[in-house]
């Protein structure tokens, strides 16, 4: 596994680039609110060598909240996130993992990976919303 998962004060130095991400779906608030449910250990952040991850569990589903990769490596890359990312859900007993977002490029890697998709709005902005059932996992 390349993510590791680390304190919510390590968080704070990708300010910058989640900020940025967070005006793309119209949620100005979103590096404080998602800070917040660090702290709170309703979030889950981790960290890679190209890039981040934070992992919300919900009651029917864990949601991608953020994942940011800085390595233009392409799907491979993309697609291995998307591997690690339905693992940590599947051990924090989440059904599902749900990816919310407005970049079309999601389309290939997700119908591929046997993720369905679902047309939504937050705050006004037109995202989709990309869900794949996870089988649970028996400790």
């Amino acid at each position: 596994m390349n993510l590791k998962r680390l304190a919510p004060c390590r968080f704070e130095r990708w300010r910058e680039e989640v900020e940025r991400l967070s005006h793309t779906v119209n949620d100005p608030d979103m590096f404080d609110r998602i800070k917040e449910a660090l702290l709170n250990r309703r979030a889950f952040f981790f960290e890679s060598e190209h890039g981040i991850a934070v992992l919300k569990p919900c009651a029917t589903h864990a949601l991608a909240w953020v994942a940011i990769s800085s390595n233009h490596c392409g799907r491979i890359g993309l697609e291995s996130y998307f591997s690690e990312l339905e693992f940590l859900a599947q051990v924090a007993g989440s059904p599902a993992l749900q990816f919310w977002t407005t970049r079309k490029g999601f389309t290939r890697i997700c119908q591929r990976r046997g993720y369905q998709s679902c047309a939504s709005e937050w705050r006004g902005t037109p995202i989709t919303v990309w869900e794949k059932p996870l089988c649970l996992m028996t400790l």
